[in-house]
C-alpha cells in the first residue's frame, strides 16, 4: 500500500508536472467523503410535484404530435421533437412550478387522455412493423396451402 505522498508523486509523473512543494494529506479521524449524488435530496413541494406530472402529460403529447409526424413521413421533424425533449422538459418544469392550477388542468386533460396514450403506443409500434410487413410481402408469395399444412403440423409441406 503506497502513501499519499507517493501516490501524489506517482500521479505528477503520469500527467508530467512537479510534485506539488506541500503534499496535502488527509486528517486523521476525519469524516469521509460524501458524494453529492448520495446526498439526500430535499422533498418536493406540492407544486413541483403537480408541476412534474403536468410536464408528463405535455410529454406524451408531444410524442404523440412526433408519432403524426413520422406517419405523415416527416422524418426529420419527428427526430427534431425527441432531440428536443430534455430541454422541453426543464423549461415546461421551470414554467410550471409557479401555476399550480394550470398544471392540475394539464393533468385532468392528460387523466382524461388515456385512449390517446394507447392509441399512442400501438401507433407507435404500427410506425416501426408496417414498413418491414410491406417489404416481406413484396418478396414473399403468400402459399396458403403451405400456411395450413404448417398449422397441421406438417412443416410447411404440401401434399
Amino acid at each position: 500500500m503506497s502513501t499519499p505522498e507517493q501516490d501524489i508523486a506517482n500521479w505528477a509523473d503520469k500527467i508530467g508536472k512537479p510534485v506539488p512543494e506541500t503534499p496535502v494529506t488527509p486528517k486523521r479521524n476525519a469524516a469521509p467523503f460524501t458524494r453529492v449524488a448520495n446526498a439526500p435530496k430535499p422533498k418536493a413541494t406540492g407544486n413541483e410535484q403537480k408541476a412534474s406530472q403536468a410536464v408528463q402529460v405535455l410529454v406524451q403529447w408531444n410524442n404523440g404530435l412526433a408519432m403524426a409526424a413520422m406517419m405523415a413521413m416527416l422524418f426529420e421533424t419527428a427526430g427534431a421533437i425527441a432531440e428536443r425533449e430534455e430541454t422541453f422538459r426543464e423549461q415546461a418544469f421551470a414554467a410550471l412550478v409557479a401555476d399550480e392550477k394550470l398544471c392540475d388542468t394539464i393533468i385532468a386533460l392528460g387523466t382524461k387522455s388515456a385512449m390517446f396514450g394507447l392509441m399512442f403506443v400501438y401507433g407507435t409500434m404500427a410506425v416501426g412493423v408496417v414498413p418491414v410487413a410491406r417489404e416481406e410481402m413484396k418478396t414473399r408469395t403468400f402459399n396458403p396451402r403451405a400456411l395450413f399444412s404448417m398449422l397441421k403440423g406438417n412443416g410447411g409441406e404440401t401434399e
